[in-house]
């Protein structure tokens, strides 16, 4: 993904299908930064919780519930809430993860 730019597809068109890059989830500038930028907030959030230092964490960048363990979908690309929540199980016995989006979060079920 780090080398993935508009400039640069051609040479990784052969792997869009399989990740399902495409239409729904298009190749952009930054798109590793973006993927970096969203689910590091929520890992940051996550920290924070997990050391005692926030009782409630929002990431309004975050919530790319879509994207599955190899496969984008619906401009999802990594989904930053499974990885958060699988970080935060490391210290909490439940997590309540509540999606307020009108669309269902079907990367999260899946995981």
């Amino acid at each position: 993904m780090q080398r993935v730019s508009p400039k640069t597809a051609d040479q990784y068109e052969h792997l869009f299908a399989q990740f399902n890059i495409g239409e729904d989830c298009p190749v952009f500038d930054g798109i590793y930064d973006y993927c970096a930028i969203s689910t590091g907030a929520s890992l940051s959030g996550v920290a924070r919780l997990n050391h005692g230092l926030s009782d409630i964490a929002i990431n309004w960048s975050g919530g790319l519930h879509h994207a599955k363990k190899r496969e984008a979908s619906g401009f999802c690309y990594v989904n930053d809430i499974v990885i958060g929540i699988l970080e935060l199980l490391k210290y909490h016995p439940r997590v309540l993860y509540v999606d307020i989006d009108i669309h269902h979060g079907d990367g999260v079920q899946v995981a």
